[in-house]
């Protein structure tokens, strides 16, 4: 479930793309209300545009092994003045800065 995307020039070709992730532990209710993914853990994305395929491809920043979800907001911003920007993120598991090392 996306509760926030960012939209930013992440993988260092200029062209922006999409930052997205999922919430970990959201909507948590008893069946038969609840959210069939509230005990999935956080997971962050980003989705690159390929112009000539015309569609996106997803790169994994950070997977479910990891637990590292989004809350309401994903803040992009070069922290340690590499050039490259970094993504800060927090929710229910932390709050989390992802350094960009680049490729």
């Amino acid at each position: 479930m996306e509760h926030d995307l960012a939209l930013h020039a992440f993988d260092g070709d200029g062209r922006p793309g999409l930052i997205a992730g999922k919430r970990a532990r959201t909507h948590v209710a008893p069946a038969p209300n609840g959210d069939e993914g509230c005990k999935e853990s956080g997971q962050l994305y980003y989705y690159h545009w390929g112009k000539a395929a015309k569609k996106f491809t997803r790169h994994t920043i950070a997977g479910p092994e990891e637990d590292i979800g989004i809350g309401m907001q994903i803040a992009v911003a070069d922290l340690n003045a590499d050039g490259r920007p970094d993504i800060v993120v927090s929710g229910k598991t932390g709050t989390w800065i992802l350094w960009n090392e680049g490729r």
